[in-house]
């Protein structure tokens, strides 16, 4: 699992900047959702990744088409050794590195907590 604490926003950081990468604006925070699952050209699962600017923070979900959390990508418990799961893996850190590219968020140096 892509350990999301170690990334924050970018300290430059805009709304504008936010917006111009497709980020949206709800009850707080900018979300932005990506396909991460596909089954027969239906995307069956979205990424959605959150950045709050006023505590400096991001984090990423996986949901279904109705938004309902998928369980098997964040309790790896039972999902750890799941072909599907490897892939979700995969297009989130694709869509991190264009984060990073874009300057949206930054890698921090500190190593917190297992997500």
């Amino acid at each position: 699992m892509i350990n999301i604490q170690q990334y924050r926003p970018h300290s430059k950081l805009t709304k504008e900047q936010l917006f111009e990468n497709n980020f949206k604006y709800i009850d707080g925070c900018y979300s932005y959702r990506f396909p991460v699952c596909k089954y027969k050209k239906e995307v069956t699962l979205w990424g959605i990744f959150i950045i709050n600017l006023e505590t400096k923070t991001c984090d990423v979900t996986v949901v279904n088409n109705s938004f309902d959390t998928y369980p098997a990508y964040h309790n790896r418990t039972y999902g750890s050794n799941n072909n599907v799961v490897e892939a979700i893996d995969k297009k989130i850190k694709a869509q991190i590195n264009l984060f990073l590219k874009n300057e949206v968020i930054t890698k921090t140096n500190k190593k917190r907590g297992n997500k």
